[in-house]
């Protein structure tokens, strides 16, 4: 493995390079050396990626994108589109390279991802939901779906068909009650 030497560690390309890959330990495979030497020669997306505010607002375009579009600073959507652009080249030549049968192995090195998904406590709890069989064929259910549709639309309705529904069906709606899922008022 190389070592950095230290007057290369403190360049402003090995600054943007660390701030480009560095991101909580994790690795992803598309980030390679031709994709940060692109990003990195540029001296103002360089520059750019250099800022904590300005790689904080790159880690939540993903949240916040109405912040970043609504933003009357242009300079910030200017580097963000020719990042973008840069991303865009570089994800179809990785394509083309894939379709070509090039090993992944052998044209992509791991690197440190750009930015981290990083799933809500809501987007877990649903998660955790639907890896139950059960709950999860519950909602498939056809029946138990007009049920809750009409339960949305006409409240006094969809209690009559909650009723007079089948006790496979009635079972399955008491399951989504339990779990959280389905709540009636």
């Amino acid at each position: 493995m190389k070592q950095k030497n230290s007057s290369h560690a403190a360049s402003p390309t090995a600054k943007a390079t660390e701030n480009l890959t560095s991101n909580n330990g994790n690795y992803t495979q598309w980030i390679t050396d031709e994709l940060l030497s692109q990003v990195s020669s540029d001296p103002e997306i360089s520059a750019w990626l250099q800022n904590p505010e300005k790689m904080s607002l790159l880690n939540n375009i993903k949240t916040n994108l109405m912040e970043l579009i609504t933003s009357k600073n242009t300079k910030d959507k200017m580097v963000i589109q020719k990042i973008s652009g840069i991303l865009a080249e570089h994800f179809e030549r990785l394509s083309v390279s894939q379709e070509h049968g090039e090993s992944s192995e052998t044209s992509i090195q791991t690197r440190k991802p750009l930015i981290e998904e990083v799933p809500s406590p809501e987007e877990e709890k649903v998660n955790s939901l639907l890896a139950d069989e059960n709950i999860r064929s519950a909602l498939q259910d056809e029946e138990v779906h007009m049920i809750i549709e009409t339960l949305r639309d006409n409240p006094e309705k969809g209690h009559q068909l909650a009723a007079q529904a089948s006790k496979d069906v009635i079972e399955k709606i008491r399951l989504l009650v339990q779990k959280g899922v389905l709540a009636f008022r």
